[in-house]
């Protein structure tokens, strides 16, 4: 299933041990900074902004076929957890 970057930053808030804070800012005040960013080159710009902000679902269905198995032992957040725990260990 789909994660989002909300879960991602707050599982990676919950197993660093860290109080994630998660402002909420009004989606014309963005448009507004990127915009102004396309004309004084600001590093979030109109451009950054829709990368940033369209949704990017892959697919894990060619690695299963590759690998002939129906399904991957783990599941999306068990990985990403599993993961970023070896990062923090490591």
């Amino acid at each position: 299933f789909p994660v989002t970057i909300r879960q991602i930053i707050e599982t990676i808030g919950k197993l660093k041990k860290t109080k994630i804070r998660i402002i909420n800012v009004p989606k014309v005040m963005v448009n507004v900074f990127a915009f102004l960013g396309d004309y004084l080159r600001l590093p979030l710009n109109t451009k950054r902004l829709t990368k940033m902000t369209k949704n990017l679902v892959v697919s894990n269905q060619k690695i299963k076929n590759d690998l002939g198995i129906d399904s991957l032992p783990l599941g999306t957040l068990e990985g990403l957890e599993k993961t970023i725990n070896d990062f923090i260990e490591n």
